[in-house]
């Protein structure tokens, strides 16, 4: 597969570092490995099409697919390989070291999220082209104006990224939360709190990643170990006072409405279930 680009290069000032605005298209770029690498300026690449892998400056690595966004960041080091197999197809924008820490100073990029989830619309799609064209036939004059653009272009992907990225590391504490100290009785409310949400805001929100409430979350949470805790020395009277349940009749009760059986059927039967 031959290397396409379709991308404009151009310089507010004398240096590259500071001065470049940079957008376009790559498909199957000829640099297809890139190790250790660091750019002098900001750079931004949606993927749209293809497969690879980014690896930051401490070496966690990111799959890349569609709908991958990944930030190179000024002068700091990282590795991308692209999977040859498939056809790549990247949108970029680049602009200067100075712009990005102007914009990293009022909190308007996160350099802790160096690939995020981005959805790409329509309009979207139809702004990357629009800018290009810009870009393509601008005079030295517009090109600040033009600059500006290419900026609220990737602020307005990445607002829409971290809201995404915020909500899964609500979710994924959430989780946390809700699978320990299964003995203690905590309520959504209780939840909730501790993570900062209202209570409705929360129910909604886990319901609607995870497909269940908070609580049928928890109750599964608790099924899973009791299952475990069947299979060991310990009575059905202690498992259930472990999981938090008042009596052993309760935490029957609720085993078999999970499991179909009840947990002394389980025990006796030391049936292995997969979860």
């Amino acid at each position: 597969m031959s290397s396409i680009s379709n991308s404009v290069y151009k310089y507010l000032g004398n240096t590259e570092k500071d001065g470049i605005i940079a957008c376009g298209y790559i498909t199957n770029p000829s640099n297809i490995t890139q190790i250790e690498v660091k750019n002098p300026y900001y750079s931004c690449f949606i993927v749209l099409k293809g497969k690879g892998e980014y690896s930051d400056e401490f070496g966690r690595k990111y799959k890349l697919s569609p709908g991958k966004l990944v930030q190179r960041l000024p002068g700091i080091r990282h590795s991308i390989v692209i999977n040859t197999n498939i056809q790549w197809k990247e949108y970029f924008i680049s602009f200067g070291s100075s712009t990005y820490y102007a914009l990293l100073s009022m909190g308007l990029l996160d350099p802790n999220f160096p690939v995020l989830d981005c959805v790409i619309s329509e309009d979207t799609q139809n702004e990357f082209d629009e800018l290009l064209s810009l870009l393509k036939h601008a005079e030295n004059h517009m090109l600040f104006s033009i600059s500006q653009q290419m900026q609220n272009c990737i602020l307005n992907l990445l607002s829409n990224t971290q809201i995404t990225t915020r909500q899964k590391r609500i979710i994924s504490k959430a989780k946390d939360l809700l699978s320990s100290n299964l003995n203690v009785n905590y309520s959504e409310h209780d939840i909730a709190d501790i993570l900062g949400l209202g209570c409705e805001n929360f129910r909604k929100t886990f319901k609607k990643d995870v497909g269940i409430s908070p609580m049928v979350y928890r109750n599964q949470q608790r099924m899973y170990a009791a299952k475990t805790m069947l299979l060991s020395e310990l009575t059905i009277a202690e498992i259930g006072e472990r999981l938090g349940y008042t009596d052993a009749f309760t935490f029957s009760k609720q085993f078999k409405k999970h499991c179909g059986i009840s947990p002394s059927v389980f025990k006796k039967e030391n049936i292995k279930q997969v979860f």
